[in-house]
């Protein structure tokens, strides 16, 4: 029953109710007047609903108290309780008296279509700033959804104060249902994630009504979309998991739109910023920085016609490779002051036509809710929006080559691309490539709000839609006609892309026999390989798979391959050092010199023995290129805290010892606030895992004269026989979180099938172990599982094997993570 209409008039203390404007799940929300004829909103709560659920009103209060006066909060004003007759009966309320917003709802808002980048990054910086103060008193708002976000317009002398342009400001509302962080969530979204899905939609409604007026507005869209795409990411690694964060991130993108904007800009005044390649703001970064150095280009480049799975642990180098592949990538200058000449006879070399998309970003983004959208639960309006994201992408790069003067196009060939893409997308055949490009872009966009409730009729929804579109991409120019036609889709993984996204798409991505392929990039083990129609797709049948992750960690370990890794090391921080004044000139092995000290598992047992270990250092080019298992990010991010903790040439070994030791036990403390759909505790078995290996590393074999090498078990070998569903999930999870990398399969010792994961050597310096890895643990597929479940039950059970008795063993297993002297 709605109460609000019929308590209007009456009077609550000072108050009087004028309107009822709003009805929640614990009350109503009237607009009150006091006696001066001041504004109030004044929420009415029946106090036997506070009984009901057990809440108290008075830690209620006290959250308000707590969060203080906020420009982008409504203030607490007043609050206590009332008797009040409703229906001839007296009933107890509490209420609250809160600041009154002349404004709308962001719900509201959002339907009225916003127009200007800077009107929707002003929402977004305004909730944010409320949501830092929230972080900051160690609350959550717990219910952030658009109805309790108002916005309010300006007036001209307000909109001067303004750091952006935007006559618009906001305020969060409704905080009775905040918590302590640390309380439970109530299975809501978190708040950055309630406000992700904000600024989602606030993106796509304004694409939606048509292209950006500036390349500056264009920017800062793309930028939120980025932005977006890591507030949902479940890497903790990569996302962004605090209001300061984020307000961090917003600020550079708003600062870097007038410098970036354009796609030759580089700028890197900061060597060590940019560690995701998502992050940077053009793929002229990706040129500059990467081009011609990345050892494994070439395998998936290739003009095989098969398609490629590439998989391996974040940072790898998937979606650099990706990137520095796509067409409009490949016609940017490789270099400062790269003729028209030089970027078109490297064109002319180049085997293939490759075309990028984001399934993080451009799907994933879409589909980050519990429950999938009504457009990704339809098989067919799924596929129709997978093919306008690929031709947004295709009809974007040759018009951007045709501008630059890369190519010419012939008339006759363009005309029939574009009655071609619009005769099979339903859409309006109008003007050149452009005009089209335009109209493709507004279509995905309204599908994505859900205004489009099936496909145009007519619409060629399989695999011949993209091998006519490849006939057609032939006939534009002859510089074309001879050329490999790829499709790039990175970061096809779920949670990211739903598992029932993925099983649409399958048979348009592993079709063989389109005359095109595609490359597509995801996490280890995080791909489907069944369709909607059972239909299974295999490695080397429909497929061939890379794995980036064991690709280094085999090349560095192999003396004949280390130096390949070496050089691409090298290069790339010879090409950031070259964007800065203060670092112009330096490189890797002037700055952290060799490491020279012989087989780090010796050493680590040498001084073990002699109750020395504190003495061990963690220093030297080969040992932290090691140690980052192939992810160049945590290397870049390393490097960056030594110096900014070193003035000298080289930096010393005390200090790059404790920036990686303090970067391992961070890396691991990260693991802590990782959640997983299985429910594995993915801190407790990295932590037990690493404490394994060094009483591996260190254990003496009783009755043994003659000391064997150490035993470094920094490999799990699982036997693949009998193995059940919850080993498999169990693999999945440690896969796609990062603590273990994918090792590939292979015999096990006793000729069965067997499956390798790799301990990430960035975790090993926190217990003290090796980064070398001669040694496997083997285990069977139910000891494994057994290990998942209880880890601290299976080291205990290999201490007690190694001969530590019951009574020693806790405080043996404490003294195997001992923090060494910093």
């Amino acid at each position: 029953m709605d109460i609000g209409p019929l308590l209007e008039g009456q009077t609550v203390d000072i108050y009087t109710l004028k309107k009822s404007v709003d009805r929640g799940h614990y009350g109503a929300v009237f607009r009150a007047i006091n006696r001066i004829g001041k504004s109030f909103a004044l929420k009415l709560v029946p106090v036997r609903l506070y009984e009901q659920v057990d809440k108290s009103f008075e830690s209620e209060i006290s959250r308000y108290h707590k969060l203080g006066q906020h420009p982008h909060i409504a203030t607490l004003e007043d609050a206590g309780s009332i008797s009040l007759k409703l229906l001839e009966e007296e009933l107890n309320f509490y209420f609250i008296v809160m600041e009154w917003v002349e404004g709308i709802t962001l719900t509201e808002f959002i339907k009225n279509k916003p127009q200007t980048a800077s009107e929707i990054i002003s929402v977004i910086f305004d909730v944010t700033a409320g949501l830092e103060r929230f972080e900051d008193k160690n609350l959550w708002h717990n219910d952030l959804n658009s109805d309790n976000i108002l916005v309010r317009q300006l007036d001209p002398t307000e909109i001067r104060t303004r750091k952006i342009s935007s006559p618009y400001i906001c305020k969060i509302v409704d905080i009775g249902s905040a918590v302590f962080r640390g309380e439970k969530h109530e299975d809501r979204l978190s708040d950055l994630q309630f406000l992700a899905s904000h600024m989602n939609e606030l993106k796509i409604v304004a694409l939606a009504e048509g292209p950006q007026s500036t390349r500056e507005e264009q920017f800062i869209l793309d930028g939120v979309s980025t932005l977006v795409s890591r507030l949902f990411d479940e890497n903790q690694a990569r996302s962004i998991d605090t209001a300061t964060t984020l307000m961090a991130e917003l600020t550079s993108l708003f600062e870097s739109r007038l410098l970036l904007a354009n796609n030759e800009v580089v700028e890197l005044d900061d060597p060590f910023g940019y560690l995701n390649a998502n992050d940077f703001p053009n793929d002229g970064y990706i040129n500059y920085l990467f081009s011609g150095s990345i050892p494994w280009i070439g395998s998936i480049a290739s003009p095989e016609s098969q398609g490629t799975l590439i998989t391996g642990p974040r940072g790898c180098g998937k979606t650099i490779i990706l990137r520095s592949m796509r067409l409009s990538t490949r016609i940017l200058p490789h270099f400062d002051g790269e003729k028209l000449g030089s970027i078109q006879s490297r064109f002319n070399r180049d085997e293939y036509l490759a075309f990028f998309v984001s399934a993080r970003i451009d799907i994933g983004n879409h589909c980050s809710l519990k429950k999938l959208p009504p457009w990704a639960q339809s098989e067919e309006l799924t596929v129709y929006y997978f093919i306008l994201l690929f031709v947004t992408e295709v009809l974007h790069a040759i018009e951007y080559g045709q501008v630059r003067n890369i190519w010419n196009l012939d008339p006759i060939s363009e005309w029939e691309l574009c009655d071609y893409v619009s005769t099979s997308l339903g859409l309006v055949r109008s003007g050149g490539i452009s005009a089209l490009a335009t109209q493709v872009k507004r279509q995905q966009n309204i599908l994505v709000l859900n205004q489009i409730s099936e496909p145009p009729s007519g619409s060629l929804l399989n695999s011949n839609f993209f091998t006519g579109l490849v006939a057609k991409l032939h006939a534009l120019s002859n510089l074309f006609e001879r050329k490999n036609i790829v499709f790039l889709l990175d970061d096809f993984s779920s949670p990211k892309v739903p598992v029932k996204v993925q099983r649409t798409l399958l048979p348009l991505i592993w079709n063989s026999g389109g005359n095109y392929s595609f490359r597509v990039s995801a996490h280890s083990e995080s791909v489907v390989t069944e369709d909607l129609r059972g239909n299974h797709y295999k490695l080397n049948r429909e497929f061939r798979e890379i794995n980036l992750g064991r690709s280094y960690l085999e090349a560095i370990a192999l003396s004949s391959s280390e130096e390949t890794v070496t050089d691409f090391v090298d290069d790339i921080f010879a090409r950031r050092f070259a964007f800065s004044k203060s670092y112009k000139g330096r490189d890797l092995k002037e700055l952290l010199g060799e490491d020279n000290g012989g087989p780090i598992a010796e050493r680590l047992r040498e001084l073990s023995e002699k109750q020395n270990a504190r003495h061990f250092r963690y220093c030297g080019r080969n040992t932290v290129m090691k140690l980052c298992s192939g992810d160049i990010s945590y290397l870049i991010d390393m490097l960056g805290q030594m110096l900014r903790l070193s003035n000298e040439g080289q930096i010393s070994v005390n200090t790059q010892h404790r920036v990686i030791r303090q970067y391992a036990w961070r890396e691991l403390y990260r693991l802590r606030d990782a959640t997983t759909s299985g429910g594995v505790d993915l801190y407790q078995i990295a932590l037990i895992f690493g404490k394994f290996s060094r009483f591996k590393l260190l254990e003496r074999r009783p009755g043994k004269q003659k000391r064997d090498k150490p035993k470094e078990y920094l490999k799990i070998e699982i036997e693949m026989d009998d193995i059940s569903n919850g080993t498999s999930e169990a693999i999945v999870e440690l896969l796609q979180s990062g603590v273990f990398i994918d090792g590939g399969f292979s015999n096990s010792g006793k000729g069965s099938p067997a499956r390798k994961l790799w301990f990430r050597k960035i975790f090993t310096p926190a217990f003290p172990t090796t980064y070398n890895s001669a040694n496997t643990l083997p285990m069977t597929a139910k000891s494994f599982e057994a290990f998942v479940v209880e880890p601290d039950k299976f080291l205990r059970t290999r201490v007690a094997e190694g001969g530590v008795g019951p009574s020693d063993q806790s405080s043996f297993i404490d003294q195997l993570a001992q923090t060494v002297d910093q």
